[in-house]
């Protein structure tokens, strides 16, 4: 099969230097495995970082790659089963599907087919495409666990969303407003009428004002979903959160953190610090916490996909070519993406 490789770590910001179109074997399905003929894939940023060995400041997760062991990249992916292992009893050959793969294994969705356990495969509902699908897989996961599950956000309540124009945060705009909260979402002028078409109340554009002023001496908000990061963001939050008000955040207190390696001792810091903060706003409050792809999201974000509406936003799609590839992964470091960036691997 065709797929995308590396077969050294690259080191922060080469991975779309280090990259080759190769010739792969298909990966043969363990017994709770699913082999998934891909159609698409798409480019995160998190990819980026744990192919370079950055992932959350430099925690080594993915596999090593070498020259007699490639590792193929990539989580996000939608296609139709090709093969089931022996024990999985929830997917069946030629069921049209979507998902993430692990990226603790090598055999990434960067390629034509790919394996995953099927606790990681979700059922596409019928009014998404695969195309759709692919958008819905870890940006679903992460924005349904920071709307849905983390803050089980209510009628007339008002959602902040900081970062509502990226793949993540343009589905957590559409959960919020599903919800029937009033949506103020922060991103750029370019975006705003493309973030208010999804949903949007309000549009805070960050490049002219600061959203501690725009929603000075206005009611306290009750949710804030953090998709950027950074403590800035964090202190600016509490003074627009009611004091039982929620502050999720799916980055953290490091801004884009992964794009350098910050070592083991600001790791840990990092790690330590989210743990304090969550447990000490359980009494002070507003309520700190981290959101994220875990298994306890992917069934319930299945069941609501296959009974609402959802519009992911899709910035551009590309072949699963290497200079191609190239060019998408370069414009995803820029953290500017309007959406997400597709693969497409199979018509």
């Amino acid at each position: 099969m065709k797929a995308i490789t590396i077969n050294q770590r690259p080191k922060i910001g080469t991975l779309s230097q280090s990259i080759r179109l190769t010739d792969e074997p298909v990966p043969e399905p363990g017994k709770q495995d699913v082999l998934i003929k891909v159609h698409y894939s798409s480019i995160n940023i998190d990819d980026l970082h744990v192919s370079e060995g950055s992932f959350y400041g430099g925690i080594p997760i993915g596999p090593k790659p070498s020259q007699k062991k490639h590792v193929i990249p990539g989580t996000d992916f939608s296609g139709i089963v090709e093969k089931i292992g022996s024990k999985v009893k929830r997917f069946k050959v030629g069921d049209h599907v979507f998902g993430i793969h692990s990226p603790t294994r090598p055999d990434g969705p960067w390629a034509e087919f790919c394996s995953t356990s099927e606790n990681y495969v979700m059922h596409k509902p019928d009014h998404l495409s695969l195309k759709e699908a692919v958008a819905c897989a870890q940006a679903g996961l992460v924005s349904f666990d920071t709307i849905m599950l983390k803050n089980n956000l209510a009628k007339n309540q008002k959602c902040l969303i900081i970062g509502a124009s990226g793949g993540i945060g343009s589905l957590a705009v559409q959960f919020a407003k599903q919800c029937g909260a009033y949506v103020i979402a922060v991103c750029s002028a370019r975006n705003a009428s493309l973030v208010k078409s999804i949903g949007a109340d309000e549009v805070i554009d960050y490049t002219s004002i600061s959203f501690v002023d725009a929603l000075k001496d206005r009611e306290k908000i009750d949710v804030v979903a953090d998709i950027v990061g950074g403590r800035e963001i964090e202190k600016n939050a509490e003074q627009v959160l009611q004091k039982n008000g929620s502050f999720t955040t799916v980055i953290g207190p490091v801004r884009y953190i992964g794009d350098t390696y910050l070592g083991w001792m600001k790791i840990l810091k990092t790690f330590a610090y989210i743990g304090w903060r969550t447990i000490i706003s359980r009494f002070s409050g507003p309520k700190y916490q981290l959101a994220g792809t875990t298994k306890a999201v992917f069934r319930p974000l299945e069941k609501y996909l296959i009974e609402h509406k959802i519009n992911p936003l899709i910035d551009r799609e590309i072949k699963l070519m290497e200079q191609e590839i190239r060019d998408g992964i370069s414009y995803i470091a820029t953290h500017r993406s309007r959406g997400k960036v597709i693969i497409k691997v199979h018509s």
